[in-house]
């Protein structure tokens, strides 16, 4: 990350613990997004595929350009949000508090906004689409708030799993924010849905970009897709073998083998697999001596109901 963008997320950061400030949200959980986008003067959020023809042209016209569904747009002239409410409903969140990032922030001074899967993407290139995902973030985990109750525990993942639902957001949303802000030494290794093979036996191909880890981890050992190869077999160990059979919640807990580049040797780390069906996720970490009380992890069957609850009701009566 680059300076500019360091001193930039910071700005953002800032401007999304003023605007929970300003919306008296600070220490309200889940946040409660639509109060913080009319603090900042912004109407409720409106449907965008039940408006037909009432959608502005300008946004019309942004919508017929993207490549992808647009699943969130902003009018600045008309201080006006509106979201593809068909998304689950810790998506409509996150993209409602992207879409109020681009009102807040004083440089988004585009006119009209439009936001498909591309721009709400980890990996997007556009600064001011980073910022306005950045923003989401700061308000859906309450700036510190999130990492300050889930660092209470014993690093793992039963308790930021089990505070995604406390904050209304998605399991991946909460385990990658655990990894990059926890006090814990954690990592975050994320895997794409499909089985590989690497040198003749079954892997999966490391997403790097979507990977983390938390401050410590990376004083201790370094960036963890550093000490890994960009695919992974079941011959690297149990870890592996676990992540590639997932087919959806926990599994069982293993342990990984990674080198300790800067002490020499190896590190065994704690390994807990999480698949939530389209990526599979491998939480890292060394027990402290000291870190409060373990959270017993959800059951897969807990974990999907969970999944359940957060597709929205227009959505939940289509599949039914």
């Amino acid at each position: 990350m680059t300076a500019l963008e360091l001193a930039s997320l910071a700005d953002v950061r800032r401007y999304a613990r003023g605007a929970l400030q300003a919306a008296d949200a600070a220490d309200a959980v889940p946040v409660p997004i639509e109060q913080v986008a009319a603090a900042a003067g912004l109407h409720t959020a409106q449907d965008l595929y039940e408006m037909g023809e009432d959608v502005p042209p300008r946004i019309r016209a942004i919508m017929a350009k993207m490549a992808r569904k647009v699943l969130g747009a902003f009018d600045l002239r008309e201080r006006q949000i509106y979201l593809d409410t068909t998304m689950a409903l810790p998506r409509q969140r996150f993209v409602h508090g992207h879409e109020t990032g681009h009102a807040v922030l004083p440089w988004h001074t585009r006119a009209y906004m439009g936001d498909d899967a591309t721009t709400l993407a980890l990996d997007t290139r556009d600064l001011l689409e980073q910022e306005a995902n950045a923003f989401s973030a700061e308000l859906l985990f309450a700036g510190s708030g999130f990492t300050r109750r889930a660092d209470d525990s014993a690093p793992g993942l039963g308790r930021p799993l089990e505070l995604a639902e406390t904050y209304g957001t998605s399991a991946h949303a909460a385990l990658r924010r655990y990894a990059e802000h926890s006090s814990h030494e954690v990592a975050l290794l994320v895997f794409g849905k499909l089985t590989v093979h690497a040198n003749g036996a079954p892997g999966l191909k490391v997403f790097p970009k979507q990977c983390a880890q938390s401050p410590s981890f990376t004083r201790r050992l370094g960036a963890i897709v550093s000490l890994v190869p960009p695919v992974m077999s079941t011959a690297h160990g149990d870890a592996v073998t676990v992540a590639a059979r997932a087919t959806h919640g926990v599994e069982d807990t293993t342990t990984l083998r990674v080198p300790d580049q800067r002490r020499g040797g190896h590190v065994d780390l704690t390994a807990e697999v999480f698949t939530n069906g389209h990526l599979r996720f491998v939480l890292l970490h060394r027990n402290p001596r000291f870190a409060g009380p373990r959270v017993r992890i959800a059951s897969a069957l807990t974990l999907t109901q969970h999944c359940d609850r957060n597709v929205s009701p227009r959505r939940r009566e289509t599949l039914e």
